[in-house]
């Protein structure tokens, strides 16, 4: 059993593709397959599987110049694309997940022709996950592609997406999913066995005293530690025993033929977890804002301050207002 301090990591790249496998082998823990050609191959496989969360990680933004496109991208269903159109230019932006089935629920020999220039642009340089024959259409004209380092303040608002990598317990998760318009990867108890070690997360209100520290089965509880009871605030003792014991019960259910996803029933709140976290800068926003303030619950305040001291420190006329911190 190990105790460790929960963190966070932004994993922010221009190769969609492998932000994507990175997010999806969180699920699984299978981060040492990963190699430098896999994520073709990882995210064909998933998309094929109807696996389509794990796409929510990457997106896009397209510049719109034609009226009858934007008034297509306006009227259909755009569910969970982005637009906006009350600047100077127009920009619609959307994960992976959105574009495809934006694509599968208005079809293409509908849409008008920088529409289909935009779905023709996708198949082309991801046609693992857009799968629409050229045979059918042909290659008019590439659509403008918006870059983030090309946006207003304004526009990165909207259209500018972070994700984040975080390293907590299954307690802070379930408060981090509420936040619906973010797009969620998170490690599995389901599938991922704990038959080594297991990893829980030191509350934040115990200070950092067991950090690193390593317990076996073997010997009994004070020899242990080394110490008597009354050397042992009563609460973090507690705590630690029953995180111990929780391991003990899940393996000892493993060497009855429990599956992972059965043994689980017994794991507490305090088991260590990661979980991938990816939306558009006004929805961090938004969700800082909660998870700082003092009414927060203070593992996840924990967690969320140094998240935003990041954001904030990139993106200072975003994030200034948030906290005070800037």
């Amino acid at each position: 059993m190990r105790i460790i301090q929960q963190s966070h990591q932004f994993i922010n790249g221009s190769d969609h593709l492998k932000l994507i496998e990175s997010a999806g082998r969180t699920c699984y823990k299978s981060e040492d397959k990963i190699t430098e050609d896999s994520a073709h191959r990882f995210v064909k496989m998933i998309t094929k599987a109807g696996h389509y969360s794990v796409l929510e990680h990457a997106s896009i933004c397209f510049e719109i110049h034609q009226e009858k496109a934007w008034e297509f991208i306006i009227n259909a269903d755009r569910k969970y694309l982005f637009w906006d159109g009350s600047r100077v230019r127009k920009l619609v932006s959307g994960n992976f997940r959105a574009w495809l089935e934006f694509i599968q629920f208005v079809g293409i020999r509908e849409a008008p022709d920088e529409i289909i220039n935009i779905f023709m642009y996708l198949h082309k340089e991801w046609p693992e996950i857009f799968p629409i024959p050229f045979d059918c259409y042909h290659y008019m004209e590439i659509p403008t592609v918006v870059p983030e380092n090309q946006m207003t303040i304004e526009e990165k608002l909207i259209h500018a997406t972070r994700t984040c990598r975080f390293i907590t317990n299954r307690g802070v998760t379930h408060e981090l999913v509420r936040h619906r318009t973010f797009s969620f990867s998170q490690e599995s108890t389901r599938y991922v066995k704990y038959d080594g070690g297991m990893e829980f997360i030191l509350p934040v209100w115990f200070g950092s005293v067991w950090e690193g520290t390593w317990f076996d089965r073997e010997g009994a509880w004070k020899s242990r530690f080394g110490r008597s009871d009354e050397d042992w605030m009563i609460a973090p003792a507690t705590w630690l025993f029953a995180c111990e014991q929780a391991e003990n019960m899940y393996h000892d259910l493993l060497k009855e033929d429990w599956k992972p996803e059965q043994a689980r029933e017994i794991l507490p709140n305090s088991l260590k977890t990661e979980i991938v976290c990816t939306a558009p800068l006004n929805q961090w926003k938004h969700m800082l804002g909660l998870r700082t303030s003092k009414a927060a619950h203070p593992q996840i305040r924990g967690l969320m301050e140094p998240v935003l001291i990041e954001l904030q420190e990139e993106f200072p006329d975003i994030f200034k207002s948030i906290g005070g911190k800037a």
